[in-house]
């Protein structure tokens, strides 16, 4: 359950920011509630990054192995989405400061695009574990350019041409490094064209 103070976060700009390093990231703006879940909440600091503050330990260790995987640039890392800062605020009290994605466009949520969805099972019933990622990719990668799903999704959201490849690789990563939350509800469209996962941990 997450800790009384921060559900009642009315003077959350007050509460502990000494505690987290925004010598890289200053606040350009009062934080923004984006939503809260089981383990936390968060909020928009400014036009690129988001705040969550959670308790789940389990989310806070994943949440580093995270990012020590895209600092060390390890394959499939590339795909991630970038976590710029990770650390305690208190006893059971955790953030990370991560990239903001655009979760819908005007006209339709990323959340209710079923053709997304679909090749994102797709992926996940089609990667085999004894081919090669580049195998892999390419295997994959033939069969959905048949078909209009692709080409729809990148109109939709303006995403750049790699987007699916790119996509295609994350999924496989995430796969690797024990993901099971791969579905449209934390999926969202970064500043540069592309389809990222926006949650870097999941909750057991």
């Amino acid at each position: 359950v997450l800790k009384q103070e921060i559900i009642n976060h009315r003077e959350f700009k007050l509460l502990n920011l000494n505690k987290i390093n925004f010598n890289l990231i200053p606040l350009s703006s009062r934080p923004i509630v984006l939503g809260k879940g089981s383990d936390g909440m968060a909020f928009k600091i400014n036009d690129s990054q988001v705040l969550k503050i959670f308790t789940s330990r389990f989310a806070f260790d994943k949440s580093i192995e995270a990012q020590e995987r895209i600092f060390k640039n390890e394959p499939g890392a590339k795909n991630e989405a970038m976590i710029y800062d990770i650390g305690e605020l208190g006893e059971n009290v955790y953030y990370y400061i991560i990239e903001l994605m655009k979760t819908e466009t005007e006209t339709d949520k990323i959340y209710y695009n079923n053709d997304l969805e679909e090749i994102i099972k797709f992926v996940e019933n089609n990667y085999f574990r004894n081919k090669s990622l580049d195998d892999n990719k390419k295997y994959i990668l033939n069969i959905l350019n048949q078909t209009d799903m692709a080409s729809q999704i990148k109109a939709d959201y303006n995403l750049k041409d790699n987007w699916l490849e790119n996509l295609i690789e994350e999924i496989i990563h995430k796969i690797n490094t024990g993901r099971t939350d791969l579905h449209t509800g934390n999926i969202g469209v970064t500043n540069y064209g592309q389809l990222r996962f926006f949650d870097p941990v999941f909750v057991e």
